[in-house]
């Protein structure tokens, strides 16, 4: 079977950080553009994904099993990003 049901929700901006507090939301999706400029993502403190300058499409990371429930995502430089996330049992 595929992911747990529950309620759907996302996080979208240009840049910025979006923080997981520990609340039952899993992030089941990371997208980013970085548009002309190079961009980078951090994931839970983990090593920067370099987006290079003029790269084109989005970054797209779906994100299986467990998923991500804590920690942040930094995106910098980007010009638009969005953070898929589910609550099971809603």
């Amino acid at each position: 079977m595929g992911r747990s049901v529950g309620k759907w929700a996302y996080h979208a901006g240009v840049a910025g950080t979006v923080t997981l507090t520990g609340t039952g939301e899993i992030v089941t999706r990371i997208m980013a553009y970085a548009g002309v400029g190079a961009g980078s993502i951090a994931i839970a403190g983990g090593d920067s994904i370099i987006m290079p300058a003029g790269a084109s499409g989005w970054f797209d990371m779906k994100i299986d099993n467990d998923g991500l429930s804590t920690g942040a995502i930094v995106f910098t430089g980007t010009a638009a990003y969005v953070v898929e996330t589910i609550k099971p049992g809603g």
